[in-house]
């Protein structure tokens, strides 16, 4: 069975203050309205 792709979601990385240290991270996605490219 071929699976369906039902969202696209998409981040930029951002600095955060985690346990005392800044890391950039990109955890936070939001989906992409419309078509996009997805490459491997």
């Amino acid at each position: 069975m071929i699976g369906r792709l039902l969202s696209a979601n998409v981040g930029l990385p951002r600095e955060i203050a985690w346990r005392g240290q800044k890391v950039r991270t990109a955890i936070w996605k939001e989906p992409v309205q419309g078509k996009c490219r997805a490459r491997q």
